[in-house]
């Protein structure tokens, strides 16, 4: 856990940091959270009907890549301001 904190804390990318685009960033959202979505929907298989787990799973999508994109985009305007990019 010391060591995550560390490499949170430091940052793991200094040495390489390749430049954060809008576009990047919401590709690597879609992807994150589609995956995410798919282990949404096999936790919710079996307990509901498969409408249900299909609405749910797209709301869980859309709702979730947008929280990880605004989250994304947040980091690369408080990176900035730290002066790293």
């Amino acid at each position: 856990m010391c060591i995550s904190w560390l490499k949170a804390a430091y940052g793991i990318w200094n040495k390489i940091q390749p430049q954060s685009t809008p576009k990047k960033d919401f590709m690597i959202s879609i992807i994150c959270t589609g995956i995410f979505s798919i282990v949404f929907c096999r936790m919710l298989k079996g307990k509901a009907d498969l409408l249900y787990i299909v609405g749910a799973s797209v709301c869980f999508f859309i709702a979730f890549t947008a929280v990880s994109y605004a989250m994304l985009r947040g980091l690369r305007i408080l990176s900035a301001k730290r002066g790293g990019a």
